[in-house]
């Protein structure tokens, strides 16, 4: 990661070869309608992509979804062995000040995660009123997982965070990267 062209071509294959395989894996999706994403640099300096695709047939019910994502540790023990591996959350112990990434103080002392992990089990998927999915989490340790894709993740071998979404706030959500960071007249923010 200290070389950032060799970081920058080996990031720009592996998406080239993930976007091929999304369009490919799923034949039974009717074929993709369209594939857009947007790169951002982390702090550190490595990039990530947030890639939106719209396949003709829709992933809305919850049995659609339980085909495509799972949020749960499976029973293989080399596929759990990638999900403990590449998707789990995780909070520092309380002994040690919070993560500034994920988790704030509320006013009562409590830690409060913004991708509010752990996550409650359920024994099915269901939908809220917002289209937002809560991914069925049977067991004891699946809080922690972060909803992934197997077949992706088993292919990549590193940290996919595979979600649907129906909700029209997509565009809104993709494209605020492009101009993350920037005031409106085209200066970038300072943070301290």
């Amino acid at each position: 990661m200290d070389i950032p062209v060799v970081v920058i071509r080996v990031f720009k294959r592996k998406l080239a070869l993930l976007e091929h395989t999304l369009v490919t894996m799923f034949p039974h999706a009717g074929g993709l309608l369209y594939c857009i994403h947007s790169i951002e640099f982390q702090k550190r300096g490595l990039p990530h992509a947030h890639i939106l695709l719209k396949f003709r047939s829709n992933c809305i019910t919850a049995a659609d979804i339980d085909t495509v994502v799972s949020a749960e540790i499976p029973s293989n023990p080399r596929d759990a062995a990638l999900i403990r591996n590449f998707m789990i959350h995780k909070h520092p112990p309380s002994d040690q000040p919070p993560s500034k990434y994920c988790q704030r103080v509320d006013e009562d002392g409590q830690r409060i995660c913004r991708f509010h992990y752990p996550q409650p089990l359920q024994a099915t998927t269901s939908i809220n009123i917002e289209g937002r999915p809560h991914y069925w989490r049977r067991n004891p340790g699946d809080e922690w997982v972060v909803p992934h894709c197997l077949p992706l993740l088993q292919k990549f071998q590193c940290h996919l965070n595979f979600e649907v979404a129906n909700s029209s706030h997509l565009f809104q959500y993709l494209f605020k990267y492009i101009h993350k960071g920037m005031r409106p007249d085209g200066a970038r923010y300072t943070y301290s």
